[in-house]
């Protein structure tokens, strides 16, 4: 992950002004004291009237150079943030399932969208302001020493003891700050799991149990929260403790030279006025402080997101267009730190045919999907598609001529053009229109009333679940694979619709290499082979027909029976 990008130009900008900001707040006090001693005892002097404007005309500087800053750095933020985000969301893409099952949807939110948020925060205004704070203390110290040494030497113990503290605490806070984002994450992660269940979690009667865990995840964040809290209040109060006490000071100090002859009632206004400015840009620089270590912890996130790489590795080679057999050779896979899902799986689709993988749950249909998409390889064994082994192929050139149509479909929030095309600007509105009819959804389209610019809105439901299954394929269509991967294509479908469906997929299968796992055995008449699969291995494959001929194989004793595989 690249550093935050900065834009040189604004930063050089941002650079000359922030020691003209400092200025007007140092000059303020000095005018006040001209002001005073000008008009004390006597009239008020010809000079006291610029001196006046004169400050008036600071103050409208000073905001001006505030305001000028805050819009540099907003956009200097803006620009890089923005950036950092598109970076992160391109590594998530590229990951593959161990990935998102180490983060939650959730906790992706938490870490792409609100730390990226913290280290904006350190650009648009934190380093800036951490900057512009200690011009401000220094220049308040060279301030004093000018209006009267005394005050000066009084002063710089209660500076470098200030910092001595901030060094001493800079920090300490960071182990209680990380163990309280870690827990809001967590937290966030699973109201966004159980959201996503609500009706599920209803229907079953979990709704307690879900309470339960969630204020026990709850307790145990306020206890980080507050653990994180109490360690970073403990340096401001110090700071505000002998701040109070240098004003103090400052004014007894003021006393006694007024007293003495040696200051003016101007002067002691002045010396006060610089004591109570210097305890802004310390109680700044604590909060500050406190801002880089949340965003160090934020940093450190990112960097764990950035480091977990679950891609499968870039092979140089495309597949060859006229030829999509596929092979698996004595293919066996497990996923990390588990038993083998696949064992010592091996067969051979023709071009241009049709298998049905049919098995109990959980014997490793989908895997088998899985590992031809290349989401992950197998630990043994060779799969090939048209002779070439997938480790030589090209991830993403793979993935243009392997089409995988899970099975939920998920409707984006945007048109019904983005939600088959993708974004993909190359994919004209004739294209659309022609995958949606062949899939079956020509009379749904014409019922729209904005035609392909319809926003589609999936909280609202706006189609079934056999529509959004059918878009499934229109998206696959669009592609125009050479090979095809369904999943449970008819999961969860009425029988209307399921017919709708096993049109749709003769019409989109036809020509194409495909392998299609169904529980469903009734939407796999057309296919020309069967793999059945028995913990992970092969029990049974051959061809549909001769199998449904045989009395004693598997699939025809399914069949027979009416009853599903899983």
């Amino acid at each position: 992950m690249r550093n935050l990008w900065i834009n040189p130009g604004r930063a050089v900008l941002i650079g000359a002004l922030l020691p003209l900001s400092v200025v007007p707040q140092l000059l303020a006090p000095e005018l006040f004291r001209r002001i005073i001693d000008s008009s004390t005892f006597t009239a008020p002097s010809s000079s006291t009237w610029p001196l006046a404007v004169g400050y008036l005309l600071l103050a409208l500087v000073g905001q001006g150079l505030t305001l000028g800053l805050t819009y540099l750095t907003t956009r200097l933020a803006a620009t890089a943030t923005t950036q950092l985000r598109e970076e992160l969301v391109e590594h998530a893409l590229r990951q593959e399932p161990a990935f998102f099952r180490r983060f939650t949807p959730g906790e992706l939110v938490e870490r792409v969208d609100g730390d990226s948020g913290r280290l904006g925060e350190i650009v648009s205004g934190v380093l800036v302001d951490i900057v512009a704070q200690l011009l401000l203390a220094v220049g308040v110290i060279a301030a004093l020493f000018y209006l009267d040494w005394r005050f000066g030497l009084l002063f710089t113990p209660f500076a470098i003891a200030m910092a001595t503290l901030l060094s001493r605490q800079t920090g300490r806070a960071l182990p209680h700050v990380a163990a309280e984002r870690k827990i809001e994450a967590e937290v966030v992660g699973f109201i966004d799991e159980q959201v996503s269940g609500a009706d599920d979690i209803r229907a079953n009667g979990a709704t307690p149990a879900v309470r339960q865990s969630l204020w026990a995840l709850l307790d145990t964040s306020s206890e980080k929260g507050r653990r994180a809290a109490e360690m970073s209040a403990r340096w401001p109060a110090t700071i505000q403790g002998l701040s109070a006490l240098s004003v103090v000071a400052a004014l007894a100090l003021g006393g006694w030279l007024h007293s003495m002859g040696l200051a003016t009632v101007g002067t002691v206004f002045a010396a006060l006025s610089y004591a109570t400015l210097i305890r802004f840009p310390l109680a700044r620089l604590t909060l500050r402080i406190q801002d880089v270590e949340n965003a160090a912890v934020s940093l450190h996130r990112l960097d764990e997101l950035r480091l977990m790489e679950t891609r499968v590795d870039d092979g140089p080679t495309t597949l060859r267009p006229d030829d999509s057999a596929v092979v698996f050779d004595d293919v066996s896979f497990a996923y990390e730190g588990g038993p083998e899902v696949l064992s010592g799986l091996s067969f051979r689709l023709p071009t241009g045919q049709t298998m049905a993988v049919v098995g109990q749950t959980g014997s490793g249909k989908s895997t088998l999907l899985g590992l031809l998409f290349r989401r992950f390889d197998p630990t043994r064994g060779t799969i090939r598609i048209g002779g070439q082994d997938l480790r030589d192929l090209n991830v993403r050139a793979l993935r243009d001529r392997v089409t995988y149509i899970p099975q939920s479909g998920r409707l984006l929030a945007t048109t019904v053009r983005n939600n088959v095309a993708l974004f993909d600007e190359r994919v004209n509105d004739l294209r659309v229109e022609s995958a949606l009819r062949t899939v079956g959804l020509g009379p749904w389209l014409d019922q729209l009333p904005m035609g392909l610019d319809t926003a589609l809105k999936p909280q609202d439901a706006p189609m079934s679940l056999g529509q959004t299954q059918l878009l499934n394929l229109a998206r696959a269509l669009i592609t125009e694979p050479s090979v095809v991967l369904l999943d449970e294509p008819s999961a969860m479908l009425d029988p209307h619709t399921e017919r709708h469906l096993k049109l749709a997929l003769a019409r989109f299968l036809r020509g194409r290499t495909a392998i299609v796992v169904s529980h469903r055995l009734d939407i796999l008449d057309g296919v020309d082979w069967v793999l059945v699969l028995d913990d992970g291995r092969a029990a049974e494959f051959g061809e549909r027909s001769v199998l449904a001929a045989e009395p004693a194989s598997r699939f025809n004793t399914l069949t027979a029976v009416g009853r599903s595989p899983s």
